[in-house]
């Protein structure tokens, strides 16, 4: 069991804002008697460059939490600067924290980096064109199976992307990226012949 997590960063677990939660597993990270205090929090995705921090004036995430949740404390991270889906890219993440550890030391102002992987944008068009060109009942295989083929090609290369972020696997990031955004290309411009 990993002692920190990160869930998806799609906000769709957020009730429409933009962000994520962090998972600190309570048999390792205790909030008594040194409670669980997030001192700061960078974030920087690493695709467009843009960084994000708890630390500028006016704050652009905000941070609220811990919250029991079986046996993790959860952490609620917004992005105030943010509408709708986050940038899509490889983000790094800087939490700087005091908490109590499982032998009972308080540990202040410790640091720790986590990576994850956003890919919103990309799964919301997978989702519409596995309705429009694999599952529609309109197209007939002869004329859309180039179109199908790219649609598995993207998927699996999706699917793959998201495994790869779930085990903390490197892997060449932008070169990954950029063929999942041009096959998902092909599929917005192209459209599927008489159907």
């Amino acid at each position: 069991m990993s002692s920190i997590r990160i869930n998806s960063i799609c906000p769709c677990d957020l009730t429409g804002e933009t962000g994520f939660y962090i998972y600190l597993n309570s048999t390792v990270f205790q909030n008594a008697p040194n409670p669980i205090n997030i001192d700061s929090l960078d974030i920087k995705n690493n695709t467009t460059g843009t960084t994000y921090s708890s630390a500028t004036i006016p704050a652009v995430l905000t941070i609220t939490g811990p919250v029991l949740v079986g046996v993790y404390w959860q952490i609620k991270v917004v992005f105030t600067d943010i509408v709708g889906v986050m940038p899509e890219g490889h983000y790094n993440i800087t939490i700087k924290m005091d908490y109590t550890d499982s032998a009972g030391v308080a540990q202040n102002n410790k640091t720790f980096y986590l990576s994850k992987f956003s890919l919103c944008a990309s799964e919301a068009q997978l989702q519409k064109d596995l309705a429009d060109i694999v599952l529609s009942e309109k197209c007939i295989p002869e004329n859309c199976q180039n179109l199908k083929d790219i649609f598995w090609e993207a998927y699996t290369l999706f699917r793959a992307m998201k495994i790869v972020d779930s085990c903390a696997v490197d892997i060449a990031w932008n070169n990954t990226y950029l063929k999942l955004i041009k096959l998902l290309a092909i599929l917005k411009k192209e459209k599927c012949l008489n159907c």
